[in-house]
């Protein structure tokens, strides 16, 4: 629920501060003196131009829609400045990063197995869980949310670790 200021909320409506304040004195949610929830601006914005826009043509609607999505700009902005939000190529070198360490730690967890065909067997549980975890890597940020999966093989190499 993001705070903004008068003028923060003016710039990305394309409007005055003045048309905010006078905004405020219809109706629009308030926090306090200059201050403003981003979220129940919006949707008080919306409502509002959706009642009016009701019978009217088309470019009433463009204009609500042209405002929605700049409060939507605006609260992604504002996640940025929090560090609430990542740029997606630092997501991904981070994930990078993990994914190197994770395959180094299972490769030496898979290489202090006893025996061939204890090594053998820890392998192939490394490589099952590399797979499973690409690939819901790969999910997420092909914008899909991995699925439950009955008792992965990460679960497997978590209990043979302890």
């Amino acid at each position: 629920m993001p705070t903004v200021t008068t003028r923060e909320l003016a710039d990305y409506l394309g409007i005055t501060a003045a048309r905010v304040s006078q905004l405020g004195r219809e109706g629009m949610p308030r926090i306090g003196e200059g201050k403003w929830n981003l979220d129940a601006c919006k949707a008080w914005r919306e409502n509002k131009q959706r009642s009016r826009a009701s019978g009217q043509d088309t470019l009433l609607a463009a204009k609500v829609r042209r405002e929605s999505l700049a409060c939507d700009k605006l609260e992604v902005e504002l996640a940025q400045k929090a560090g609430i939000l990542l740029p997606r190529a630092d997501v991904e070198g981070l994930v990078d990063r993990i994914a190197v360490t994770l395959r180094s730690n299972l490769e030496t967890w898979a290489n202090d197995g006893r025996g061939q065909a204890e090594r053998t067997k820890r392998l192939r549980i490394a490589d099952a869980t590399l797979q499973s975890v690409g690939s819901d890597v790969a999910a997420i940020f092909a914008g899909d949310a991995p699925t439950e999966k009955p008792q992965s093989p990460a679960v497997s190499v978590s209990r043979s670790m302890g």
